[in-house]
């Protein structure tokens, strides 16, 4: 898991990959909800974990996950977007990973009872 990387710039590359994907595909977004239920039933300590730590990284537009995305983008990614703008962009598009989490474990628990 990201968190578990020493080099930080390794750690923010892979938070870059999981913005970039749920942005580059958003057609995806159903199939990676599907995922997401599926590793929370089968993995759930982990997957819980998992959810605090992005929910964490990413509370607001100012917190330690968007300023890992933002140091990881790329000079010709979203040119129309300034600073300001990316962290905003970037903390609603990680914000629905986190809705997706959210999703999966309530389906989980309803399975459960």
């Amino acid at each position: 898991m990201f968190k578990k990387r020493r080099d930080r710039v390794k750690r923010e590359k892979d938070l870059y990959y999981i913005f970039f994907v749920l942005d580059a595909f958003p057609d995806w977004r159903d199939s990676v909800a599907e995922q997401l239920a599926g590793l929370a039933a089968q993995h759930l300590a982990w997957f819980k974990k998992c959810r605090r730590n992005l929910s964490a990284l990413f509370e607001a537009p100012d917190s330690d996950g968007v300023d890992a995305l933002l140091n990881q983008r790329p000079e010709t990614a979203f040119p129309g977007l300034n600073d300001d703008q990316f962290r905003q962009y970037a903390f609603s598009t990680m914000s629905i990973l986190i809705v997706m989490m959210d999703a999966a474990l309530e389906a989980t628990s309803r399975h459960e009872v």
